[in-house]
């Protein structure tokens, strides 16, 4: 099992989103990676699943408040991983 999910929280970030997931599947430890997309409108969702695919869980929803984006991205990784340990990340951070 792993032991750590990172929830990646994005609203159009076509710009860094690659650097972002790139920086946590670089780590020497298995990390799963939960990527939420609040509503992008500038192929951020599209750009994860074409470079990423399998890799990395994928999820969207309708673009909401920052508040409310993070409390149901939160409440999505919970919901779908078995994993130990949580953390959130931003799309235009890295790891």
């Amino acid at each position: 099992m792993v032991r750590l999910c990172v929830i990646v929280i994005a609203f159009n970030e076509i710009e860094r989103i690659s650097d972002c997931i790139e920086s946590l599947l670089e780590q020497t430890s298995p990390v799963e990676i939960i990527f939420v997309d609040n509503g992008s409108v500038d192929g951020t969702l599209e750009l994860v699943h074409s470079l990423f695919g399998s890799r990395v869980a994928v999820y969207s929803e309708a673009h909401v408040n920052i508040a409310t984006s993070m409390s149901r991205a939160i409440q999505m990784g919970l919901s779908h991983s078995e994993a130990s340990h949580f953390a959130l990340l931003a799309g235009d951070d890295a790891w």
